[in-house]
């Protein structure tokens, strides 16, 4: 198989799967937060966002070492399992018991500590599924997890609806995620003893080191990133109330499901990208602009059709007792727009081997989110967390901006925003017109009134056609 086709094989069959387990493990969200209260809800969503603060350090940039190392020769893959499989089992013992003073030192409740620690165990499950997995994505077999994928989300949403419809404590909830976890990770083990390599154990320390050593970069990125999202829930919970966590955290989970959309679209672009910076910058530049102007024709209606109808997907989602993440909605949804634009420009950072300004960029935005939130959490609650949060993506998409500008070519964005903007403006108003119907008729009628304006505004061109056909083929990646 050529090596475009395998990338295109691979990238289809983890998207797939990685778009079923989104929306599968949202459709479970929504049922766990109306069932409980807000405030157990809240409890919920902290305990996920505090482990995940921590459960970063039980890996240190591990996978990514581990992929890369296989992918060069697989014929270590034995002993890279086993050397980074060693470190990593310490790193999972450090973590745990940062874990366990942090929440000591913190004084919550003992339910909170309890739904934590069940949590923290999911997690460090998932942790160990994503570094075998790393093994199999080292050897290029991606297609073996997609069914470990959805058969650990199906397995985890069938056992969670049958423990809501029992009306069992959201402690049981946690023990199901955790069980679920568990298994699915015991099965891709098993399969990757059987199939790929066996574990081989060789305790020489300065090889440990030195693989630890090369992982850090790798894992800096991600606490800062970890730091960046997950650090207002926590903050929330300590200077409100875990209901006020609730009310913030239903409102950023649908921006969260929906961050896959530029999630997927970059990781089309990516491959083509790193190319072009190679062979001609004229064309990664180009790239860069036409891959702006369609993120944002794309982003940017969708903030604002979310932000008109935030009152509808409030209540459908979630019913009447979190109508105060109404307004949590209406001002993340600008998050959604943002990231569109941010994930071009890290990905264009990327694809130039300018990694370190990502990193140094993501770090600055999450001091400067560690400081919004400590001021307007405070005054504004809730409110206050998704200010802070929108003003961090703008902090960070101007870091992006100059970094580009200065380092690789002269960056015009200006230009591709009127249109869209344009046609979100149409669609507002016309929705805002029509308000009083229902969800189901407004939806199509916004996408029909903005596509109609775009085409309208003639937007689209003979470069963004070629361009598309280019993307589409891939043939511009050639087995080296």
């Amino acid at each position: 198989m050529k090596l475009s086709q395998r990338i295109l094989t691979n990238t289809i069959a983890l998207s797939t799967s990685h778009i079923i387990c989104r929306i599968l493990s949202f459709v479970l969200v929504l049922a766990i937060a109306r069932k409980y209260s807000t405030e157990s809800f809240g409890k919920y969503t902290f305990a996920l966002s505090f482990i995940e603060l921590f459960m970063i350090l039980s890996d240190l940039g591990l996978t990514k070492i581990i992929v890369r190392d296989v992918a060069r020769n697989t014929k270590d893959s034995g002993k890279l399992l086993g050397s980074l499989g060693t470190i990593k089992v310490c790193y999972s013992i450090v973590t745990f018991l940062l874990i366990g003073l942090a929440l000591y030192a913190s004084n919550y409740p003992i339910d909170v500590i309890k739904i934590t620690f069940i949590f923290g165990f999911r997690s460090l499950f998932d942790s160990f599924y994503g570094f075998f997995a790393s093994v199999i994505k080292g050897h290029q077999q991606m297609k073996f997890i997609p069914p470990f994928d959805i058969g650990g989300i199906l397995i985890t949403v069938s056992a969670g609806f049958v423990v809501l419809n029992l009306d069992m404590d959201i402690l049981v909830v946690a023990l199901v995620f955790m069980c679920s976890s568990f298994i699915k990770m015991s099965s891709l083990f098993i399969l990757l003893l059987a199939k790929f390599c066996k574990p081989i154990f060789q305790l020489n320390f300065l090889e440990l080191f030195s693989y630890a050593k090369r992982a850090i970069p790798f894992g800096l990125g991600s606490i800062f990133v970890r730091i960046f999202t997950r650090i207002d829930t926590v903050m929330l919970s300590k200077l409100t109330t875990m209901t006020i966590v609730g009310y913030y955290n239903a409102a950023y989970n649908i921006i969260l499901v929906l961050l896959f959309l530029p999630g997927a679209f970059n990781e089309a672009i990516y491959p083509v990208m790193s190319r072009f910076f190679s062979t001609s910058e004229r064309d990664h530049q180009k790239i860069f602009e036409r891959s702006f102007k369609y993120s944002m024709l794309m982003g940017i209606p969708m903030a604002t059709g979310i932000f008109v109808l935030a009152d509808k997907f409030i209540l459908l989602f979630y019913g009447s007792k979190y109508s105060f993440s109404i307004v949590n909605l209406q001002i993340l949804c600008w998050v959604l727009a943002l990231s569109f634009g941010n994930f071009i420009f890290t990905t264009t950072l990327n694809s130039a081997n300018r990694e370190k300004h990502v990193t140094f960029a993501v770090f600055v935005c999450s001091i400067v989110n560690i400081i919004l939130n400590i001021f307007f959490i405070p005054r504004w609650e809730h409110i206050g967390a998704s200010v802070a949060t929108v003003i961090t993506e703008v902090v960070f998409i101007s870091l992006s901006i100059y970094y580009v500008h200065r380092h690789i070519f002269s960056v015009k964005v200006i230009k591709y925003l009127p249109k869209p903007i344009l046609g979100s403006v149409v669609m507002y108003f016309l929705i805002s017109y029509l308000k009083g119907w229902a969800l189901y008729y407004l939806l199509p009628i916004g996408i029909i009134s903005y596509i109609t304006t775009i085409f309208a505004l003639r937007t689209f061109d003979s470069v963004d056609i070629d361009l598309i056909n280019k993307i589409i083929r891939k043939k511009q990646i050639q087995s080296e």
